[in-house]
């Protein structure tokens, strides 16, 4: 494991890079993890927050987050409800992440939260992000699925009928390494290769179809690939643009 699944051992400490829980409203994917972990799954109650115009709010955000905004920003949010409840857009679908924000949630929300928070998470303008990651990035400002959040209108109907309930999570004993630890090990005991302190160094393509992969210098021809790293790496190793991304 590393990077961000790495689990660090100091003396009697072990310490995890990030705040790393397991949670997934999928029962498959619950139980996998489960499996992996198998007698070294503890189970644990979220207890995050966010420090945002001087006090702490739970995160994911909750929709009484909305009311506790000083009383100037509640207000315009207030006007912004009632500007999109009146407004059409004619259809025009969102070309970016600034657009479909201020189509759904307003100004005053965007100008004092989503745009700088987004900047500063992606390292580029909400002008320069697809729509796409605003889609789902709003789904995870409230991290029960069963309650729709599309826009602030949604928000305000919640702040009347959300109903909040301890949430499940797994963690690992002696740290989330240890998950990665096990799911390397099962992949061994298949008879697959896991590579660590690897490096993708070139990919040879043709048209829509990767053929081959160069880890360190060694040729793979992959079936499928699945990349988690940066799109702007994968992009240069590619020869490609990162413009819209």
């Amino acid at each position: 494991s590393g990077g961000l699944a790495k689990t660090f051992h100091y003396g009697d400490f072990s310490f995890d890079v990030g705040p790393h829980r397991f949670y997934s409203p999928k029962r498959q994917i619950a139980d996998f993890i489960a499996q992996v972990l198998g007698e070294d799954r503890i189970i644990l109650f979220r207890n995050s927050e966010v420090y945002f115009f001087g006090k702490y709010h739970s995160w994911p955000l909750r929709p009484t987050v909305l009311f506790n905004l000083p009383l100037k920003i509640m207000l315009k949010s207030g006007w912004d409800l009632l500007l999109l409840g009146i407004r059409n857009n004619n259809g025009k679908k969102p070309d970016n992440f600034q657009d479909y924000i201020l189509n759904n949630y307003g100004p005053s929300l965007y100008n004092v939260f989503f745009r700088d928070f987004t900047q500063k998470f992606l390292g580029c303008h909400p002008t320069q992000v697809h729509c796409e990651w605003a889609k789902e990035g709003m789904k995870r400002t409230i991290i029960d699925e069963s309650i729709a959040s599309r826009n602030l209108f949604d928000i305000f109907k919640l702040f009347f009928m959300f109903r909040p309930h301890k949430m499940e999570f797994m963690y690992p004993r002696n740290g989330t390494g240890v998950f990665c630890d096990r799911l390397m090990e099962e992949i061994k005991a298949h008879g697959q290769e896991v590579m660590v302190n690897s490096a993708v160094t070139k990919i040879r393509h043709s048209h829509d179809t990767i053929e081959e992969i160069s880890v360190n210098g060694t040729g793979i021809e992959p079936e499928c690939v699945v990349w988690t790293g940066s799109l702007r790496d994968i992009c240069a190793i590619l020869g490609f643009s990162c413009e819209g991304l």
